[in-house]
């Protein structure tokens, strides 16, 4: 490829990987199950802070529950992030009078690209 190439697919069923740039890799946000809200989760979006995996520094954005099922989130970055990885988990925080604090834990499923 004649520069850094990285996984950016992987399609189990036809076993193939798909390589890219890092380009390739950002993601204005991420759908992701299993959501563990800590506060009662809100109607419409939550600005916070979303951190993708446990050394990920973390991204302002915002994050809002499906209206069907609370357990279901989507997450939209202020910027794109790069490598948001299906099965890391993503953590929103929020601040508060005593800083920041955990709103909600999920388990990412998929990435969505810019």
């Amino acid at each position: 490829m004649g520069r850094p190439a990285y996984v950016v697919a992987v399609d189990a069923q036809t076993n193939q990987v798909v390589l890219g740039g890092r380009e390739d890799l950002l993601a204005a946000g991420l759908e992701a199950d299993n959501a563990n809200w800590l506060i009662d989760p809100p109607s419409g979006w939550l600005e916070g802070w979303v951190r993708i995996r446990y050394n990920h520094p973390g991204a302002a954005g915002r994050v809002r529950p499906d209206r069907d099922d609370p357990t279901r989130l989507t997450a939209r970055f202020d910027e794109p992030v790069a490598a948001v990885t299906p099965g890391q988990a993503a953590v929103l925080y929020v601040s508060g009078p005593a800083g920041r604090r955990v709103a909600c834990g999920a388990w990412i499923r998929r990435s969505v690209k810019p």
